[in-house]
């Protein structure tokens, strides 16, 4: 049904964008970013009801910061654009007549958005990091009956934009050269906010509405791919932040040094059990600096070996998970990083393992979240909180199969990543359920066949996964 601009401008805009990733034959894939607008009104939470046509949907690659793909939403206010999956980029919807609020819909920043930066409401992006298959990702972008210039306030009155002024300075090394590609956020006191990057002189340039800022510069320390081979790289770790004023036509200085840090490269060779090289094995390290995480993944080669690239002085966790001659392996290793490349061994001990497949009622293939779905295992009585963010094995694929190199004992199994709308149903294996009782494992086990099992619904708030057995 026709929808009318007076009837959007009073209402909110809801866009719910779904990343269906379908995988090609070989290495080559592409992603079908397939996004529907909504609208809806303060009377009708519904938003299925009501569709928006002719939404300007742009994606840009969030590393090159160019447009990779556009489009605008037809009559059922849809659109499908496709890109590369397992990019990082920005989405942005817009429409004429429409102010959307912030994007990510976090703490806040959608009231600070409207209240304070209203003629830039519009222009914001959300991150995507799209994974392989279908990925459901949901956010709300709000609408209100404004005309720019000037913003409309809560109580109806209108409160002109002030003019924005100037913030500008250089940002260099402690030895006084200047850092190219450094990104300058200004951050507002009352919720204001911009982005800009250093030139290859080290200069920056942003306008900014009037007001108070923590300007911070740099961001979490790593080295470029084309230098994750060498054995020592400079970095230069963000600054805590530089308070100024920004004022109305005005153009205000501020020049910040950044302090080098020496990132030191990781080579972590991987044998079995017996002692041999292992080639192939799935190496995954996790760390933390500063409140910071970093992670990554990568193969061994040929030899058993692989380079981590440099990374930042702190402890490391490594996870290895490996598959060689029908025997599930795994291991892991903390270590630590100081003055120095590292070079270390992990050994791989047999372990169990279990696979099979995730099916979503009513579906021909798995809907994934932003962080795509896991099966994981854990102690019956152990909290699977935070695995998602260790050790990725059990990563479901587009199809839905997946293989867990699990702990010997007693292990509950879990989905984790299951998108918003949909729970977990059950965990079935050789006909028996297993979603509230541990599956027994031993040494060399593998159980082919486990069937888990989402449908459509809020989630369960009762206590029905085994590893809440024993817990208060």
């Amino acid at each position: 049904m026709p929808v009318s601009n007076n009837v959007m401008s009073r209402s909110y805009l809801v866009f719910l964008v779904t990343l269906l990733l379908l995988p090609a034959p070989g290495l080559a894939q592409e992603a079908r970013l397939i996004v529907t607008v909504f609208s809806y009104n303060h009377e009708d939470f519904f938003p299925e009801q009501t569709r928006v046509p002719d939404a300007q949907i742009r994606v840009w690659d969030a590393r090159t910061r160019t447009v990779v793909a556009t489009g605008s939403t037809d009559n059922d206010g849809m659109v499908v654009l496709e890109v590369k999956p397992f990019e990082h980029y920005e989405i942005q919807a817009t429409r004429e007549g429409f102010i959307s609020l912030e994007a990510n819909t976090g703490s806040g920043g959608q009231g600070d958005c409207l209240a304070h930066r209203p003629d830039r409401c519009h222009l914001l992006r959300r991150s995507l990091w799209p994974v392989a298959g279908d990925v459901s990702v949901q956010f709300r972008l709000m609408l209100r009956d404004i005309v720019l210039p000037p913003s409309s306030s809560d109580n109806g009155t209108t409160v002109p934009v002030p003019p924005k002024g100037i913030l500008t300075g250089r940002v260099t090394s402690t030895n006084g050269l200047p850092l190219r590609d450094v990104s300058i956020d200004p951050v507002g006191v009352e919720g204001i906010h911009g982005n800009t990057r250093t030139n290859k002189d080290g200069w920056y340039r942003v306008s900014l509405f009037p007001g108070t800022y923590r300007v911070m510069a740099g961001s979490q320390l790593s080295a470029p791919l084309s230098m994750l081979s060498i054995p020592v790289f400079t970095g230069h770790e963000g600054n805590e932040g530089v308070m100024t004023t920004v004022t109305s036509r005005r153009e205000t200085r501020v020049d910040i040094v950044l302090v080098p840090v020496s990132l030191f490269n990781v080579t972590v060779t991987v044998i079995d059990e017996i002692g041999d090289v292992v080639s192939g094995a799935n190496v995954r390290f996790i760390g933390q600096r500063n409140n910071h995480f970093f992670d990554g993944q990568l193969p061994t080669e040929a030899d058993g070996s692989v380079r981590l690239g440099p990374q930042v002085p702190g402890d490391v966790q490594l996870f290895v998970r490996a598959i060689k001659d029908g025997r599930y392996l795994s291991g892991s290793m903390p270590i630590r990083v100081q003055d120095a490349p590292v070079d270390v061994t992990v050994q791989l001990m047999v372990s169990a393992a279990i696979s099979g497949w995730v099916q979503f009622i009513g579906r021909l293939s798995p809907l994934h979240s932003d962080g795509g779905l896991r099966v994981f295992d854990v102690a019956p009585g152990s909290s699977p909180a935070g695995l998602s963010n260790l050790d990725r094995s059990g990563v479901v694929s587009a199809g839905g199969e997946f293989v867990l190199p699990a702990s010997t004992g007693e292990r509950c199994l879990g989905l984790s990543g299951i998108p918003s709308g949909w729970r977990l149903l059950d965990i079935t294996y050789n006909g028996e359920d297993y979603t509230s009782r541990p599956f027994s494992l031993a040494t060399g086990d593998h159980l082919a066949g486990v069937t888990i099992r989402v449908e459509a619904g809020a989630p369960d708030s009762r206590p029905r996964h085994c590893w809440d057995r024993g817990r208060p």
